[in-house]
């Protein structure tokens, strides 16, 4: 038997096509949990937004930057952070300047959602409920194997 017998008993084209298939269908399953994952937070997080902006104000939303607008976009719909987007423009072009770099965005969150200060109000439900989407959506989903965060209410 020579050396290279063992290797004929295998079609490596059916191999590497096995191995795409598999790779295929890993991807799909993680992309159905990650849809389940997103209908989730999509009912739970926009049952409060859509009580609390009204048409009038999405249109006549304050305007933001292309690079801001790309980003907001490029998010699964169910993670938009329309309420931030609306009446608190300034904190979503925040994490969206961070979204890049893992410290900065870990550092935006933490800022935003650990009260230091007792003079601050704080944030309403429904943007809070946004906050913790992006955060959770950003370190559960896009960099699982960074440990970003410090804070878990």
């Amino acid at each position: 038997m020579s050396d290279n017998s063992l290797f004929d008993m295998f079609d490596l084209s059916k191999t590497d096509e096995m191995l795409r298939e598999r790779a295929r269908a890993e991807s799909q399953l993680k992309d159905q949990e990650l849809k389940v994952q997103l209908r989730w937070r999509r009912s739970s997080a926009y049952s409060l937004v859509d009580e609390q902006v009204s048409p009038e104000e999405i249109v006549n939303a304050p305007p933001i930057t292309a690079t801001d607008q790309d980003w907001y976009e490029q998010l699964p719909e169910g993670i938009r952070p329309l309420f931030l987007r609306v009446r608190f423009t300034r904190v979503m072009r925040k994490i969206s300047a961070a979204w890049i770099d893992v410290a900065a965005t870990r550092n935006v969150f933490d800022e935003l959602l650990l009260v230091e200060r007792e003079s601050r109000a704080g944030f309403p439900p429904a943007a809070l409920q946004e906050l913790y989407a992006l955060r959770d959506y950003y370190f559960d989903v896009l960099h699982p194997d960074k440990t970003g965060r410090s804070f878990t209410p």
